[in-house]
């Protein structure tokens, strides 16, 4: 589809919007219409400054528009891929003031929706939007659920594989420690410019984040202090009852190391 920048309602308070229009080909798949209606209901409740502000969705001729905030904003996918040459693997990392601020902003916006019964289950450097001043904004929870619902049954694995934690790959009943360790794993690739879990193949990656044990990333990176890297050990803690039991937790220490530094 399309993407368009438009004026919102002003008696609501709305400045300027972005209005995300499907094609109408997408619409014949019932799959999909349910999917994207239960993306809104859930992405409707969350109103946070760490999070991208979804409106309306509403029918446009033949066809469906979102309308969420607008902003001069770039993904970190963006940021982190932009200049690579075609096959080049590593990825130039972030400083580790830039990383730990993104970390945080993240954190922010995981804790808020949390509290709301909300798991995003899909944290990952495309879903997180950089601001022109360096905000943090968490996009896309196009896959989350409400935690309370039966659509959190087992058996369903939701995610990009690369960042899902060991009990999504299991088809597990998840909760925000899911998206605890994908932010272990976002916050990795940000300071080492590398993924901690790689495979050959899906079965191989697969492994790994269920059995494998990360490098520690000062091998990819050893400016990294041993503050920080003790953060991201515990965010990537197979078990979840040994991660952070709330991102807000996680988030006070990192500014807790990011002081010290």
């Amino acid at each position: 589809g399309f993407v368009y920048k438009g004026t919102g309602d002003e008696a609501l308070g709305q400045g300027v919007l972005a209005a995300k229009v499907f094609h109408h080909r997408l619409l014949e798949s019932d799959e999909f219409v349910s999917r994207l209606r239960a993306a809104f209901d859930v992405a409707i409740q969350l109103n946070h400054p760490a999070i991208i502000r979804v409106y309306d969705l509403c029918e446009v001729g033949n066809t469906l528009a979102l309308t969420m905030d607008y902003g001069d904003r770039f993904s970190l996918q963006v940021r982190l891929y932009s200049g690579l040459g075609e096959g080049k693997r590593q990825l130039q990392p972030l400083t580790i003031q830039d990383s730990m601020h993104i970390a945080c902003g993240i954190a922010r916006a995981l804790d808020y929706a949390h509290k709301q019964g909300i798991v995003h289950r899909d944290i990952k450097p495309a879903n997180i939007m950089i601001l022109k001043d360096g905000t943090v904004k968490v996009t896309d929870f196009g896959i989350a659920r409400i935690t309370s619902s039966s659509k959190t049954a087992t058996g369903t694995v939701l995610g990009t594989p690369s960042y899902m934690s060991p009990e999504q790959i299991a088809g597990k009943k998840v909760d925000g420690r899911a998206d605890i360790f994908s932010l272990g794993v976002t916050l990795y690739e940000l300071l080492t410019g590398v993924k901690p879990f790689e495979g050959e193949s899906i079965a191989q990656l697969l492994f790994q984040i269920t059995q494998g044990q990360h490098p520690d990333p000062r091998k990819f990176n050893p400016a990294i202090p041993e503050a920080l890297v003790t953060i991201i050990d515990k965010a990537l803690a197979k078990d979840p009852d040994k991660r952070y039991q709330s991102a807000g937790e996680m988030e006070k220490e990192l500014l807790a190391a990011l002081n010290l530094d």
